[in-house]
């Protein structure tokens, strides 16, 4: 059984409760003893010092199922206006910030098209504009805000960077992180914005999420993804995992900007989709208006559909032979392609899995917000930081 330190600080058992509370959200004194293997005496005392420090808040009820009888069960939570941090996602044609609670809750969200033209720094600059005028107008406090994550198109970080005894995270290259360290005076962590926006699923995965693997794909202009193991970014020795826009679908297929031939990207990104609609006489202009050729049934229309989700579906199969995850989540333009696209993928991802003996995974589809980006970022950024911080708070409580 773990014992609670005489001292007034964070003992490793309080750290645990915290962790947990941060990683798979409200739970019971139940729940949280088995997690904690405890003793009742030495959860309440825990839950007792928590709660009286004004870092542990009760929210809600357990819900029970029928026949359920007794006094409902609360639920612990920590609460949640102890602090904030924020995010910021430099997209292609996009910056966005997303100011979130400890719960991970969006307070406060900006986003602004930019032009392909702007620099990164200039994508930044609009970001921080946004941040010092909260702090300006009193929406945001500073003191408040224990770190920052900043999610970046065509950048993605290498684990090298993560050591527990790095400091500082290296910068990007082409972009100094410095204006938003001097304006928070908070950590700042960063990553390509695909894989920050993963991060958003967790919620949505519940505690699988945590104990699994996941791939978030990106379908629109490019093709990218993010891989969660175990509820963390799987990134790669060199910072390179996740790229499924350049697994090669086709080596006689057309060449892809990157010079490779057969690039998944090459036959899948909206550039390509459009000029094959083109060439199928559709006369298409959008992925928007090739999704109501679909929906009308268009035999040409879904017939495209149904071809470019077999060729997604290959390159699904050939990530899901190598991380074999629980759970494959799809996002972007292409989604637009509806049942027929969808349909395609899932059956060669599933045909492809089974002729090895191995199940299917699942597949779910979510639109994706103009936030997913920053709400990514800012939520990686309280999975780093928020047990510390929710901690030096406890430990500054009156004892």
């Amino acid at each position: 059984m773990t014992s609670i330190s005489p001292d007034a600080g964070t003992s490793p058992a309080e750290r645990l409760m915290l962790e947990f509370l941060f990683t798979h959200g409200p739970a019971t004194r139940s729940e949280l003893q088995q997690q904690l293997g405890v003793s009742r005496t030495t959860l309440s005392q825990i839950v007792g010092k928590l709660l009286g420090n004004g870092v542990l808040e009760t929210s809600g009820k357990a819900e029970y199922g029928t026949g359920r009888n007794g006094r409902p069960t609360q639920r612990l939570s920590i609460k949640a206006d102890l602090g904030a941090a924020v995010g910021i996602e430099l997209g292609r044609s996009r910056t966005s910030v997303t100011v979130v609670a400890l719960d991970g809750r969006p307070v406060d969200q900006f986003s602004v098209t930019v032009s392909s033209d702007a620099s990164l720094g200039e994508r930044l600059s609009t970001a921080v504009e946004f941040l010092a005028d909260l702090l300006q107008q009193g929406r945001l406090n500073r003191a408040a805000v224990l770190g920052v994550g900043v999610g970046i198109a065509t950048r993605h970080d290498s684990a090298q960077t993560e050591r527990p005894d790095a400091a500082v995270q290296a910068d990007p290259e082409g972009l100094s992180l410095e204006p938003l360290r001097v304006l928070f005076r908070s950590p700042v962590i960063w990553d390509n914005n695909i894989r920050m926006a993963a991060v958003t699923e967790l919620a949505a995965e519940g505690e699988q999420a945590t104990t699994g693997t996941l791939l978030y794909v990106m379908l629109s202009a490019g093709i990218s993804s993010g891989i969660l193991l175990d509820g963390r970014i799987y990134r790669g020795t060199f910072g390179a995992a996740g790229e499924l826009g350049h697994i090669c679908v086709d080596p006689a297929g057309p060449q892809c900007w990157c010079g490779a031939i057969g690039c998944l990207e090459s036959v899948l990104g909206t550039g390509a989709v459009l000029r094959a609609a083109c060439e199928a006489g559709l006369g298409t202009a959008s992925i928007a208006a090739l999704s109501s050729a679909i929906g009308a049934q268009d035999a040409t229309a879904v017939r495209l559909a149904t071809q470019l989700g077999g060729v997604l579906g290959q390159a699904l199969a050939a990530a899901a032979m190598l991380l074999d995850p629980q759970s494959i989540v799809l996002t972007g333009d292409l989604v637009q392609l509806g049942e027929p696209f969808l349909a395609a993928a899932a059956a060669q991802l599933h045909s492809r899995r089974a002729a090895v003996g191995l199940p299917a995974c699942e597949i779910r589809v979510t639109s994706y917000s103009e936030h997913a980006g920053s709400l990514g970022a800012a939520q990686a950024a309280i999975r780093r930081w928020g047990t510390e911080h929710i901690a030096r708070q406890n430990r500054s409580a009156p004892s």
